[in-house]
């Protein structure tokens, strides 16, 4: 996506998944949400702008995923393990059609600095017979299971335990998470449970209860977003694969080694709307119409955008920011009176009005 080549650099995620698009024919037109990675992602804000469509597509068409963790990596080195997996995935996809898997086989090497790499094409004779050869799909009977925890639904003292029943096919199993299977720093939970064997295409049912209060699951993988209540809800597993870098055929994979594609949840918790309103004003004291905003917490991980009224008013649903909320300016003729050009508001109140005073911007 660059205008350079830099050959001796590592390729990243982000410019895999452009690749891989291009490679399949798609333009960045073909993406349902040209958004989607950038929602879907912790760090989806890091996905360089100009390809956000491309890797998009690459999520939506399921060419690539992100990490347990819920993050994407975009300017991450991609490592050799990955892309097998990746020209493995796109190629199956490539012929879909005839319901195959194409084999194809090619000599990757690897220069002396294990950063740049050249394949050599395969010597194929030009009366020889390209035949594709279907095989059988993967099955599992190990289901790798990650809930991710917004820092804003519960802190680290206040996480619930959650139980998951999962029924497949050939068995059942039932996974209870609990504090000692949280990772506070990547705030997930994981864990894994057995129900048979089980492949990509299987639908399984998926039962949820909680410690806490009005918890629900939304299940991040797949095109089509699942929320899982009290009622059991059934699920096709669009895809499954996990691969460790370090053993081509793992027996075995753990939360902190590579899982390529696990079951992801999100862990929400419904909540009452509460309102705040914010009034925007000049310098002079002079509401300000029509000037865009942005609320957002100081981890950046919730961002909401706003306009302001003729009144110069803005209504804040604070229920999804927490306890603090950072409003920033994203009108390009003004910025915000404040440290950093923020304006803190901590512990807001329901139905307080908060002033937030805007200066013209430097050009």
């Amino acid at each position: 996506g660059l205008p350079t080549f830099h050959p001796t650099e590592y390729a990243t995620r982000e410019d895999i998944a452009v690749a891989l698009v291009r490679m399949m024919g798609f333009t960045d037109s073909d993406a349902n949400d040209k958004n989607y990675a950038g929602r879907k992602f912790y760090d989806g804000s890091s996905i360089s702008p100009s390809l956000m469509p491309y890797v998009s597509i690459a999520c939506e068409r399921g060419l690539i995923s992100g990490y347990p963790d819920g993050n994407f990596g975009p300017t991450q080195g991609i490592t050799r393990a990955e892309t097998v997996v990746l020209l493995n995935r796109a190629t199956k996809q490539a012929v879909t059609n005839i319901n195959a898997d194409l084999q194809i086989s090619a000599n990757v090497l690897y220069n002396e600095d294990e950063k740049t790499a050249t394949i050599a094409e395969p010597e194929v004779d030009a009366n020889t017979e390209i035949v594709a050869t279907q095989t059988e799909h993967q099955s599992y009977d190990t289901l790798y299971i990650a809930v991710h925890v917004s820092d804003i639904m519960y802190s680290n003292h206040d996480i619930p335990d959650i139980t998951l029943s999962i029924t497949g096919k050939n068995g059942s199993d039932t996974l209870t998470l609990t504090r000692d299977n949280f990772d506070s720093d990547r705030r997930a939970y994981s864990g894994s449970c057995n129900i048979g064997s089980f492949s990509a295409g299987d639908e399984i049912s998926i039962a949820f209860s909680s410690s806490s209060e009005n918890t629900y699951l939304t299940l991040i993988q797949g095109s089509n977003p699942v929320v899982v209540k009290n009622d059991p809800v059934t699920y096709k597993i669009e895809s499954y694969t996990y691969s460790d870098p370090g053993d081509p055929e793992p027996t075995t994979a753990t939360y902190g080694g590579y899982i390529n594609s696990p079951l992801s949840f999100d862990l929400n918790k419904e909540v009452t709307p509460s309102t705040i309103t914010l009034i925007l004003k000049d310098e002079s004291g002079n509401v300000l119409p029509n000037v865009q905003i942005k609320c957002t917490t100081p981890t950046n991980s919730v961002i909401k955008s706003y306009t302001s009224d003729a009144n110069g008013a803005v209504a804040v649903d604070y229920s999804a920011f927490g306890d603090f909320i950072d409003v920033i300016s994203c009108d390009k003729d003004y910025e915000v009176i404040g440290t950093n050009s923020r304006k803190m508001i901590t512990s807001p109140k329901e139905g307080r009005v908060y002033t937030v005073a805007l200066k013209k911007a430097e050009k």
